[in-house]
């Protein structure tokens, strides 16, 4: 049975390490979610997830 992925923006107020980016992927990725990542240099700090209409 195929599931429709729920799309997750993750966005940081700077640029994270390949590594925390790869973790981040395989966490939500195993939780048969779509991921897309994006710097906002305008976030105060550290990182906003949204999922859905959630944040």
């Amino acid at each position: 049975m195929d599931k429709e992925k729920l799309k997750v923006r993750i966005s940081t107020s700077a640029p994270i390490t390949e590594q925390d980016e790869k973790v981040l992927r395989q966490v939500i990725e195993e939780a048969l979610i779509d991921v897309h990542t994006s710097v906002e240099p305008d976030l105060i700090g550290g990182v906003r997830t949204t999922i859905g209409d959630t944040v």
